[in-house]
């Protein structure tokens, strides 16, 4: 009686152990999962944020497509005129106007993509153009 009392305590522990040990493994796996996603939403964002500057410096009224590769990333990016709108601004410490500009607001729809992940973005960019500039008479 006593020997089977033995090894069903034996076979119990050795459940356990084996539940341990898999939640352990299962934990280890997830853990190292979300570090690569993280590490792939990290260069995401900074490759984002370097294409959305690049697209800023660009003449948007010439150039609508962009198509590259940054970070490992391919990127397909298409502008569109959202806005036209002809503005006066303002000098904030003279006081005067030094000229009428034009301020258009483009959208810009991005594609990200990297072996079989695809992420896209849409975000919004304003650029101005002097249309006529005023000279200054005090």
């Amino acid at each position: 009686m006593k020997r089977a009392f033995v090894t069903i305590e034996a076979i119990i522990a050795f459940v356990v152990l084996t539940f341990a040990v898999l939640t352990t493994v299962s934990s280890v796996r997830t853990l190292n999962l979300y570090q690569q996603r993280e590490s792939l939403y990290e260069d995401l964002y900074m490759s984002v944020l370097s294409l959305k500057d690049m697209i800023k410096n660009e003449n948007l009224e010439k150039k609508r497509f962009f198509k590259g590769k940054i970070n490992g990333f391919d990127y397909n990016a298409t502008v569109k005129i959202e806005d036209v709108k002809h503005n006066m601004l303002m000098d904030e410490f003279f006081g005067y106007s030094p000229g009428t500009y034009q301020v258009t607001l483009y959208r810009v729809f991005l594609e990200m993509r990297k072996k079989n992940f695809l992420k896209d973005f849409s975000f919004l960019l304003t650029q101005e153009k002097l249309l006529k500039e005023y000279q200054y008479k005090p």
